[in-house]
């Protein structure tokens, strides 16, 4: 299977897409020798545990690269590496996923400044989050106030 995103589709149109027409595949019949169009690689299974983590992030909230990898028992790079090649925007919404001091250091494969952290900041504003530019990290920061009060983290699973 391939998944429906690709790195020729203007991210603009990824932003703005409709969740009904990206497939994630569920259950390991549908996952098994998934192609990532945007990496030309199989989806790893490292890859899908952290879409799968991310896609339980409501709207509104955040959390952070460090959060999740503690959650995985892995690191916040991997973590990012994951989310660089996600092919199941917006539908697993890597906008929501932040570093630990709020500052918004990635979106759509891109680092540093520009248009896709333009639209990462964009897209958290829309939902309620307070993002400010700020000059010292070159790019925007959710402010303290929100980091606390929008964070959000896996609920444990409760054995029985």
């Amino acid at each position: 299977m391939i998944a429906v995103m690709s790195p020729q589709i203007p991210r603009s149109s990824i932003v703005a897409s409709d969740e009904a027409n990206v497939f994630y595949p569920v259950g390991n019949e549908q996952r098994k020798g998934f192609l990532n169009k945007r990496s030309g690689k199989e989806v790893s299974d490292f890859q899908w545990r952290v879409y799968d983590h991310i896609k339980a992030i409501p709207s509104g909230q955040i959390t952070t690269y460090a959060e999740i990898a503690r959650s995985l028992l892995s690191s916040p790079r991997a973590v990012g590496g994951a989310l660089r090649i996600n092919p199941f925007c917006p539908l697993i919404p890597c906008h929501r996923v932040v570093a630990a001091n709020g500052s918004l250091t990635g979106f759509a494969g891109q680092t540093g400044t520009g248009s896709a952290l333009d639209d990462k900041a964009r897209l958290l504003k829309s939902e309620g989050i307070d993002i400010r530019p700020d000059t010292k990290v070159n790019g925007y920061t959710i402010t303290k106030k929100d980091m606390l009060a929008k964070s959000w983290s896996r609920p444990k699973k409760v054995s029985s």
